[in-house]
């Protein structure tokens, strides 16, 4: 009797163990990049991002005004933040002997682009859920008219678009194919899918640009140099300050990721 008596207690103490790892001490990923007002949030405390900064689960990621962060997370997805955003890391179960996720991120407010890697991920906002796997979306959620609006464009594989009404998942799904879009406003259903508008996207529609060794798993285009997206017109290489007289040289602002 002893004898089972103790080996459940090692068992229960196994259990509570995992659960601890599984807590607010687990690590998730980190910082890539950031561009200018960019904080974490770990609970009560906030600190400026930068990069190779340490995620943790129930972090949240904050950008300020014409501020933008790369994330990097261990299942190789990666998250781009608009400015004015903000980011809660809900869900992270990651299996090391599968090599796969399974995530939850929580958009409060903002927009973002995810490439999501060995993940079956889901981004959580107040009006759906956009459920992915190996694909490319953008996620936003914003006030329309008086009305907020969670829009998802997907530009590489699908995504599975749920509403979320008084807290509970809707009862009508659509699928979102790469080219596509839907909309969901509070309260209601999805709105039938249509063609991509990635003018509802403004100015976040670009990357941040990452110098240096890429994490493995994801596309070309991640892994080009700021002189092939130069050539290809596809970045601005200016910069947000101005000289001061014809003759001062100009700073040029470049996130750097390791």
């Amino acid at each position: 009797m002893k004898k089972y008596l103790l080996t459940g207690l090692i068992c229960l103490s196994m259990v509570f163990m995992s659960t601890a790892r599984s807590g607010a001490d687990t690590e998730v990923g980190h910082v890539l990049s950031v561009k200018k007002q960019v904080h974490i949030v770990q609970g009560e405390s906030k600190k400026a991002a930068e990069p190779q900064m340490k995620l943790m689960l129930k972090d949240s990621v904050e950008t300020g005004k014409k501020s933008r962060a790369k994330l990097f997370f261990t299942d190789d997805s990666i998250i781009n933040l608009g400015e004015m955003s903000k980011l809660v890391v809900e869900e992270y179960l990651y299996s090391p002997e599968k090599q796969r996720s399974k995530s939850i991120y929580r958009l409060i407010d903002g927009s973002l682009k995810v490439v999501v890697g060995r993940s079956d991920l889901e981004i959580h906002t107040a009006t759906a859920v956009a459920a992915a796997r190996g694909t490319v979306i953008h996620v936003k959620y914003m006030k329309i008219g008086g009305k907020w609006f969670t829009i998802v464009i997907v530009t590489e594989g699908e995504s599975k678009v749920t509403a979320v009404i008084d807290g509970k998942l809707g009862k009508k799904s659509v699928l979102v194919k790469a080219g596509e879009m839907t909309r969901v406003e509070w309260g209601m259903d999805p709105e039938d899918v249509k063609d991509a508008d990635f003018e509802l996207l403004g100015d976040d529609w670009g990357d941040i640009i990452v110098i240096g060794d890429y994490p493995k798993g994801h596309s070309e285009e991640d892994k080009k140099t700021p002189e092939e997206l130069l050539s290809e017109g596809d970045v601005d290489p200016g910069s947000d300050q101005e000289p001061e007289d014809p003759v001062s040289p100009v700073n040029v602002e470049m996130e750097f990721g390791y």
